[in-house]
């Protein structure tokens, strides 16, 4: 009979010894599931992982900071995140480099950022995810507007090596130190999710 995986899962009568006649079909139902389960896994399911529970299952994380940050006029300024809303692989440490997340594992990641800022009468806000410290990911810049709050949110796609690191930078000119707000769980909020290997 042809294979039930994956539409369906099989199931097999129990054969008792010296009542039940064995026929091929005992054999070859078998046979053709396990083929049929070879197949629509591939020949390596597990990839780089442990297992393939390892390589399904979550990894990531998302933290935020507690309180105003204070981003001084034209500086180049990395966000701190001290609190953490998950974390499945040790991305993030809450006291040491915590405006970074840590990659653990080599593949393709998401990362998100989304804060609320203060508003100033002239000048510019930018924010920035830099890799290593060094290589801009994604950047937005935007006019301040007087009166108004900005809320922004910044995210991309990105190949990234085992031990890689991302960050959040942000500048402002409004000619007077500014914050980044804290807001609700949205603002500053910084994350992070393995898509792929």
């Amino acid at each position: 009979m042809p294979a039930s995986y994956p539409s369906a899962i099989k199931t097999f009568t129990t054969l008792v010894d010296g009542v039940d006649d064995v026929l091929a079909a005992h054999q070859n139902d078998p046979n053709a599931e396990i083929t049929a389960i070879e197949t629509e896994l591939g020949t390596n399911p597990r990839g780089t992982f442990a297992d393939i529970k390892e390589r399904i299952r979550f990894w990531g994380a998302r933290v935020f900071h507690n309180a105003n940050q204070s981003i001084p006029d034209s500086t180049d300024t990395g966000l701190a995140f001290n609190s953490e809303r998950f974390d499945s692989d040790a991305f993030h440490d809450t006291v040491t480099n915590n405006g970074r997340l840590t990659v653990p594992k080599a593949g393709k990641y998401l990362i998100t950022f989304s804060a609320t800022l203060a508003n100033g009468s002239s000048g510019t806000w930018s924010i920035y995810i830099r890799l290593n410290g060094v290589t801009p990911l994604a950047y937005r810049i935007f006019p301040q507007l007087s009166g108004l709050q900005i809320a922004e949110t910044l995210s991309t796609i990105y190949d990234l090596a085992v031990n890689d690191y991302v960050e959040i930078r942000v500048v402002q000119s409004s000619g007077a130190a500014k914050d980044v707000l804290l807001a609700g769980n949205y603002s500053p909020e910084f994350s992070i999710a393995l898509l792929s290997t």
